[in-house]
């Protein structure tokens, strides 16, 4: 079961993970350690008697930018990632909207699920997002004679590509850590007692059936490079090698009196 101290260190990976101090391969693994260890604990914490009766809420981000930015792209990445978890996103493009419109160009993307999962949820989808827009920075940079040639439209797509390798690689790995840590407790629980993965099923089911209800109209996906798209999972997943904290140098402050499980 879930403890104070796993609690604390998914807390202090992500304040890692935010840290401008750290490198990006340390900020990285600390991000995906958190994704990791923040799946398995909305499983451990799962009250099975009262997952039936909570109420489902939504929370909001915004990911700003245009038309031309990298915002949609975020937004189906953090979208992937949500449903990873157990919650899911629906949002609004306002990506042309103006500052005397409002607050500018920006999509707001709402995250559906329980309370206490999006406690969890709402801060790893923000840094992951800083992340990936990292991420694409480097690549941007360590491929020059690939950019330079590019026109406008085939930079974005390759940009977009990347983003949600990136996306798809974190969320491949918070699925596999909540698939898990349900067969973990299905296998622990006393005979007779209800079926973790059965329950998580019916609460994943109802969130899709309140969004049924929203009558959402659904999104054309973008053109995108799925070269670049590779080259962002295979850079996820080289950042969290061995998903532990041993390779966050300098940091080790933040970790003492917390127990890696």
């Amino acid at each position: 079961m879930a403890t104070k101290k796993d609690k604390e260190l998914v807390r202090r990976l992500l304040a890692i993970a935010a840290d401008p101090g750290a490198s990006i391969a340390e900020r990285d693994q600390a991000q995906l350690r958190a994704s990791m260890l923040m799946a398995r604990l909305m499983i451990d914490e799962l009250d099975l008697d009262e997952a039936n009766s909570e109420q489902i809420t939504t929370r909001d981000m915004i990911i700003k930018g245009g038309p031309t930015t990298a915002s949609r792209a975020q937004a189906t990445a953090l979208h992937r990632i949500a449903c990873a978890a157990g919650a899911n996103t629906y949002h609004h493009d306002n990506r042309r909207q103006t500052r005397q419109q409002g607050r500018g160009p920006h999509i707001v993307l709402h995250v559906v699920g329980y309370p206490a999962d999006l406690e969890r949820l709402m801060p790893l989808l923000a840094a992951v997002q800083a992340h990936a827009a990292v991420g694409w920075d480097a690549w941007r940079r360590a491929n020059p004679r690939r950019i330079k040639p590019m026109k406008a439209s085939t930079r974005r797509a390759t940009r977009d590509g990347y983003i949600l390798g990136w996306g798809d690689a974190i969320a491949k790995r918070v699925r596999a850590a909540r698939a898990g840590a349900i067969q973990v407790r299905d296998q622990s629980a006393p005979a007779g007692t209800a079926s973790t993965a059965l329950v998580v099923r019916s609460r994943d089911q109802r969130i899709t059936d309140y969004l049924n209800t929203l009558h959402l109209r659904k999104s054309t996906a973008d053109d995108v490079d799925y070269r670049a798209y590779h080259d962002g999972v295979r850079d996820a997943q080289a950042s969290g090698l061995g998903a532990n904290e041993k390779g966050i140098r300098g940091h080790h402050h933040l970790l003492e009196g917390t127990t890696a499980s």
